[in-house]
C-alpha cells in the first residue's frame, strides 16, 4: 500500500512541477507581448493604465484567462499532492511500527 501512494504522490509532483515550467512560460510569453505592445502603442496612449488596458483587451485576454485556468489546476494540484503526502507519511510510519515490532532474525 505504502508504494502505490507514495508513485501516486511522486506522479503527482511530476504533473505539478510541469504544470509550474508552463506557467513561467506563459507569463514570460506575456510579459515579452506586453513590452512589445508597450514600445509600439506607448505614444498612442495618455497613460500606462490605458495601455495596460488596451492590452489586455485585445491580445493579453486569452493568455491571461489561460494562466487563470493554470493557476487554479495548480492550487487543486497543491491539495492533491498535500493529500498524498499525508497518506505516504502514515503509512511509513506504520511500516516502521510494524518492523519493531517483528522478532529479531538471526
Amino acid at each position: 500500500m505504502h508504494s502505490r501512494f507514495a508513485v501516486r504522490h511522486a506522479h503527482a509532483l511530476y504533473v505539478r512541477a510541469r504544470l509550474a515550467t508552463r506557467l513561467l512560460r506563459l507569463r514570460h510569453k506575456q510579459r515579452m507581448a506586453l513590452a512589445r505592445f508597450r514600445s509600439l502603442y506607448q505614444k498612442d496612449f495618455k497613460t500606462a493604465r490605458e495601455l495596460d488596458a488596451a492590452f489586455y483587451l485585445d491580445d493579453g485576454e486569452e493568455t491571461e484567462r489561460h494562466i487563470l485556468e493554470l493557476e487554479i489546476k495548480a492550487e487543486v494540484l497543491d491539495a492533491v499532492i498535500a493529500g498524498f503526502d499525508d497518506v505516504v507519511k502514515a503509512a511509513s510510519r506504520e511500516m516502521s511500527r510494524r518492523d519493531s515490532e517483528r522478532a529479531p532474525r538471526d
